[in-house]
């Protein structure tokens, strides 16, 4: 009887090694996640600092932080050339508000702070097929700024022309 028991033991220690190895195992391979192919974006920060541009004027400039993920790595866009179609220029699109009686506006099409286009370029550990993710920064000149506070819409492209959501940022106070 008592040998028994010990066999019995021995069976349970060796059923439990074995499903704990089991497990380490499984969470130690690398998993394949599914992501859509269409790019989605998460705002991180924006905010203004005062800086001089190339003429050595005093000027502003706008800092935005945004996370994305892509499910088929095609985010980014190659060096540009002039052959490029239009829809392979910029892959960053930003639409400019102020506010204005405790309303938003969009900002004057004739202003040049209204709509931004940015390329964001291919990301050195990025491979095609397989999903990518990662912090963007973007440094955005803004020209003479005529209101008190301003934000942006702002969404990205892929190569595949797949539009990302939308995300907004928070109102900055220019004064």
């Amino acid at each position: 009887m008592f040998f028994y028991s010990k066999i019995r033991f021995c069976n349970s220690i060796l059923f439990l090694a074995g499903f704990a190895l089991l497990l380490l195992i499984g969470a130690g391979c690398d998993r394949q996640t599914d992501y859509s192919p269409v790019p989605e974006i998460w705002y991180k920060s924006f905010f203004l600092v005062d800086t001089v541009d190339a003429l050595g004027n005093p000027a502003r400039m706008g800092i935005l932080t945004f996370d994305f993920r892509d499910g088929d790595g095609d985010f980014g866009l190659a060096t540009p050339n002039e052959d490029d179609p239009p829809a392979l220029q910029h892959n960053l699109f930003l639409t400019g508000y102020f506010v204005q009686n405790s309303e938003l506006q969009p900002i004057p099409e004739s202003d040049p702070n209204s709509l931004l286009l940015y390329r964001i370029p291919l990301f050195d550990d990025q491979v095609f097929g397989k999903p990518h993710e990662g912090t963007v920064r973007v440094e955005i000149f803004l020209y003479t700024i005529n209101y008190s506070a301003i934000l942006y819409q702002f969404y990205v492209t892929d190569r595949s022309g797949n539009s990302s959501n939308t995300e907004t940022t928070i109102t900055v106070f220019t004064d």
